[in-house]
Formats: C-alpha cells, structure tokens, sequence
C-alpha cells in the first residue's frame, strides 16, 4: 500500500491504495442547438442511458440578444469525462495506464461566436456513479472507496469564467479556439476552485459545437 495523489476531476484526495500515479481528467462534450420545449436534442440523448439510470438535468442558459449567440445543450451520446490512472493493483504485466469514462453529463452553453468571451457555461453535472473502466473491482474502488458515489453520485462544475481565448481558425467551414475556464467544481460534497483549458470549434456545417477540457 502507497500513499499517492488521485486527480480525479480536478480536486486531489490524499489517499492510502495500490494506484501508483494519476493523469488528468478529461472532458469530452459534443453540442447541439437547444431546441424548443419539444426537446427532440434532450431524447435522443436520453436513449443513450441505461433504462435504470435517470438522465441529468441541468439548469438552462438564458438566451442572449446577440445575433451571434446560440445556446448548446451537451449531448451525452456523443460527450465523455473521463480519469487516467497508472496503476499496478489490476495489472498482470506491471505498471499499466487504466482509463474510466461517464457519458452522464448534462449542462448548457451559451456560445458567442462574435465575442468568444462573452459566452456563458451554465451549470454542468457528471454522473460520477456512471465511471466506468475495464475492471469491475476498479470502478467500486473508484466510485464508492474514493469518490463515495453512493452518497454524493454527482459532481457539478459552475460559476464558469472564460479568459485568454485565441482564435486558431475563422473560416466558412469552421471556428476554432482555445480558452481558460475558472469555476467552482463540487465534488463530494466539497467546493473547490478549479481551471480547465479548453480546444472548442464550431462547425458551420452541421452548426454543432465540440471540445475538450483537460
């Protein structure tokens, strides 16, 4: 047994356990345009998730009046968080790299093309009872040893602050920019203050906006 440092969504919890070093964590989110109450983004979405497993709601983003700003909804089919672990507990060959992923996310954007700046992150939520890797003993030490998921199985990330946006590519195709985020994460109960550096683009011809936060 070692003491090491898990970095698991960006808080770090001191802990005695066989896991010998840690990487970031990942968010992988694809969004649509939020559509009207009919909500055929939100069910589609839906699908996606065990029959067992009610899907996550976030609050909504209020519209802007600019021309230039859309409100996304994150699509959990096509969006991931994920944690990195190297590890030698579930490993037969040694050291080894493990990897666990929820596509329980729900949250809302509000994307100013005209003024990156400007956008909004509504309040975003992970199902972290959702984390999932290749070894089943792995996701319990993960979820209920370390992330104490039956008692606080979800995360949520608000407050969102964006700064330092460089636009990489302004074309008729694409727009693509990486940004800071600053925010508040809530993790098991706990509120902490947290940085992402994010890679976004919008594509104009699926009008669909992606990215990665690390």
């Amino acid at each position: 047994m070692r003491k090491v440092q898990l970095m698991i969504l960006g808080v770090t919890l001191i802990l005695l356990t066989s896991l010998v070093s840690v990487g970031a964590t990942l968010y992988a989110m694809s969004l649509e345009p939020r559509v009207p109450a009919s909500g055929v983004v939100a069910q589609a979405a839906q699908t996606a998730l065990p029959s067992a497993v009610q899907p996550l709601v976030a609050p909504t983003v209020a519209a802007s009046a600019s021309s230039e700003a859309k409100v996304f909804r994150i699509n959990p089919t096509l969006s991931q968080a994920s944690y990195q672990v190297r590890e030698t507990a579930f490993s037969p060959t040694g050291s080894t790299i493990a990897v666990g992923i929820t596509h329980g996310i729900a949250g809302e954007i509000l994307f100013d093309r005209s003024n990156v700046s400007n956008s909004r992150v509504g309040e975003i939520l992970v199902d972290l009872s959702q984390l999932q890797s290749d070894t089943p003993d792995r996701d319990e030490i993960v979820r209920l040893g370390l992330l104490s998921t039956d008692l606080y199985p979800v995360a949520s990330f608000k407050n969102a602050k964006i700064s330092e946006v460089h636009v990489v590519e302004n074309s008729s195709d694409a727009f693509n920019f990486t940004c800071k985020m600053t925010g508040d994460l809530n993790i098991r109960g706990a509120t902490h203050p947290a940085t992402w550096y994010v890679a976004a683009g919008f594509d104009n011809n699926n009008g669909k906006l992606t990215g990665v936060a690390h």
